[in-house]
């Protein structure tokens, strides 16, 4: 971000164009330490679940969410609305919570026995909103709907969800 801002700086008043140019660098540094430092606090506040992360307890036992066996911050980037919010995989549902101001957001909670498959797909880093993130979880149910979540090592997510799935339909044929 730095050398864009350098440039255009460089630009505009070309008799200090190095100055400014090293005055773009060290904007387009500190950009990035806050960037980094908000990413940093909001990871450290949905663990902690304080301010607009402290809805997750309550909704998660009111959608009767059970043995969670992983959870995460995320954002649903499902319907090019990004939503940040936490994600969690039950023993019978993956259930995501926005954060407490995501007005007008419900939460989604999708029955293990809904899911179709959980796939990576590749995000294009140019893309407004990509978080620099190469990688996303897309989770598609038996409807046909997919749903996009950007989380913390999509891989493990995957397998975890797809491994959850076929224990949940090794117990319903078991059922049977």
């Amino acid at each position: 971000m730095g050398p864009p801002i350098g440039i255009v700086l460089a630009i505009k008043h070309p008799a200090r164009a190095n100055n400014a140019f090293v005055q773009g660098i060290a904007v387009g540094f500190c950009l990035s330490l806050f960037g980094s430092l908000w990413v940093l606090i909001r990871f450290l506040l949905f663990q902690k679940r304080w301010l607009h992360f402290s809805n997750m307890s309550r909704d998660l036992r009111h959608l009767k969410v059970e043995n969670i066996t992983r959870e995460s911050l995320a954002v649903d980037a499902s319907f090019r609305h990004f939503v940040v919010g936490g994600l969690f995989l039950g023993t019978d549902s993956l259930v995501f919570i926005p954060h407490r101001f995501a007005f007008g957001r419900a939460p989604l909670s999708i029955p293990l026995s809904n899911i179709a498959s959980a796939e990576i797909e590749d995000v294009n880093i140019l893309k407004f909103a990509s978080g620099g993130l190469r990688k996303r979880l897309a989770v598609s149910t038996r409807e046909g709907s997919t749903h996009e979540l950007t989380v913390w090592d999509p891989e493990g997510w995957r397998d975890q969800i797809n491994s959850s799935v076929k224990g949940s339909r090794s117990q319903i044929i078991n059922k049977q």
